[in-house]
């Protein structure tokens, strides 16, 4: 089987349908460890920011905060967000 059409990721970042969301996720690696916070950055495929909202939420209900952009994410904020590297 074949598939007729193939819409991948680039294609959403295209078309405008790749919505950035802010995580901030609770972090604690033993109970007797201060707890700390690590920043995420999620990208949420969604036909608007209410929706890529709701997908973050209910993929990370533990996140203490969740700040999704209005509009959605240009191929140009996303390659330069994505450039930061893994050092």
């Amino acid at each position: 089987m074949t598939a007729d059409l193939i819409v991948d990721f680039d294609t959403h970042l295209t078309n405008g349908r790749v919505y950035l969301v802010e995580l901030e996720l609770p972090l604690q690696d033993a109970p007797d460890d201060a707890p700390t916070v690590l920043n995420v950055d999620y990208y949420v495929i969604a036909n608007n920011h209410v929706q890529a909202q709701y997908f973050a939420n209910s993929a990370y209900p533990d996140a203490t905060g969740v700040f999704v952009n209005e509009e959605p994410i240009t191929p140009e904020q996303y390659a330069t967000r994505g450039d930061r590297g893994l050092s």
